[in-house]
């Protein structure tokens, strides 16, 4: 049972990388998404460096905004509970 666990989570990181090394303007945001919810931080952050090194591209990307919003608010709700 144990190897199972651990050719999954090679498979997971496999698929992170390979997911990592195709990062575009198309994909970034779903990317970013999917990492979260896959709890894969090196992939958000390969897709949140892409994003830094093409900031000009996704400044009137409408995703990227709603993207934006969304991290605001979460940021917001968890200070309010503070």
């Amino acid at each position: 049972m144990q190897a199972d666990v651990y050719l999954i989570n090679s498979l997971k990181k496999f698929c992170a990388n390979f997911i990592g090394e195709h990062i575009d303007q198309l994909n970034v945001i779903d990317i970013i998404k999917l990492a979260r919810e896959l709890n894969l931080p090196k992939l958000e952050k390969t897709a949140t460096e892409h994003i830094a090194n093409n900031l000009q591209q996704y400044i009137s990307n409408e995703e990227f905004h709603k993207l934006v919003v969304s991290d605001a608010l979460v940021s917001e709700r968890l200070v309010l509970l503070k």
